[in-house]
């Protein structure tokens, strides 16, 4: 999986991108099941500003859906209230 990070504006502290998701799971799961299952599970620092692509693998699977299940991002920028999740592209 290949995530683009915001690269319009850095965090308040100029070194990293702003509100990069740092702990993470990549789940998958087939038509027929009702579970996702993790297939791998990140626990990163935010990359820095400007960095570019950021590439996460797991293990061939058989699943027709793949998502992204968040718990932690990264900083925000001084004009923003809450975290959240912004990333350019997935």
């Amino acid at each position: 999986m290949t995530l683009y990070p915001r690269d319009d504006h850095p965090t308040d502290d100029g070194k990293s991108s702003p509100n990069y998701p740092t702990k993470f799971e990549i789940q998958v799961k087939l038509d027929e099941e009702t579970i996702w299952r993790t297939v791998e599970s990140y626990d990163i620092d935010a990359p820095a500003y400007q960095a570019g692509a950021q590439e996460y693998k797991f293990a061939l699977q058989n699943a027709r859906y793949v998502r992204l299940v968040i718990s932690e991002v990264s900083g925000s920028t001084d004009d923003e209230e809450h975290n959240r999740v912004q990333l350019s592209e997935i």
